[in-house]
């Protein structure tokens, strides 16, 4: 189990166990991401190599917790924690990177309109993942990488029902990379590069807790 998957499922407990504290959401996401990532690759026996300007696309799903869905707070945080497949292409080469995750997001919202049925919030993001894979030229080597990333993000939750919100998340991304290529054949090697991304979310929440304004 993940530190962030522990850190949810704590929130969780002690949230319940306050009662009506606060409204707490719980529920689940899904999201398309897209970019352009830039990425420079060690080389043992030849010079460095440089991919630049290459297309990066993210699908994934998974938990979302929200402290403020539709109670009257100017502040909200938002931990997103879910599965995801990258794949990312070398520059102009027809070689990929095919690699599958877990990644964890933080927001730190500030609602600009809060009603009992609609909040619309704002504010920073922060994403750390972790991606495993290969190459869809070569399986024989495989990549391990960590990425670390700040953005922004603008949320809107919608309620539908005594329970149930629905909501939307969408902002932009900007990330780094530190990776290694290990080869059965010759020595690992290290490599690192950088993204500019857009993302949308779709999300499910069902609240805990009093909405009491």
């Amino acid at each position: 189990m993940s530190m962030y998957t522990r850190l949810l499922l704590i929130v969780a407990l002690l949230t319940i166990a306050q009662g009506n504290a606060f409204a707490l959401g719980l529920g689940f996401y899904g999201t398309l991401q897209a970019g352009e990532a830039d990425w420079d690759f060690e080389n043992i026996t030849g010079p460095d190599t440089s991919y630049d300007g290459g297309d990066m696309t993210r699908l994934g799903f998974g938990f979302v917790l929200d402290t403020a869905v539709l109670k009257d707070k100017l502040f909200n945080y938002r931990l997103n924690v879910g599965f995801e497949r990258f794949d990312a292409d070398l520059g102009s080469t027809p070689i990929t990177a095919e690699l599958v995750g877990i990644a964890a997001d933080s927001s730190f919202g500030f609602g600009v309109l809060r009603t009992e049925d609609i909040r619309l919030w704002v504010g920073p993001r922060v994403r750390v993942a972790a991606y495993g894979g290969d190459f869809n030229n070569d399986s024989s080597i495989d990549i391990a990488l960590i990425e670390f990333g700040v953005g922004g993000v603008f949320g809107a939750n919608f309620k539908v029902g005594p329970t149930v919100v629905l909501g939307v998340e969408t902002g932009f991304m900007f990330s780094g990379y530190s990776g290694e290529r290990e080869n059965a054949f010759s020595a690992d090697t290290d490599f690192d590069g950088d993204s500019a991304s857009l993302f949308l979310n779709g999300v499910v929440l069902f609240r805990l807790g009093s909405d009491k304004r």
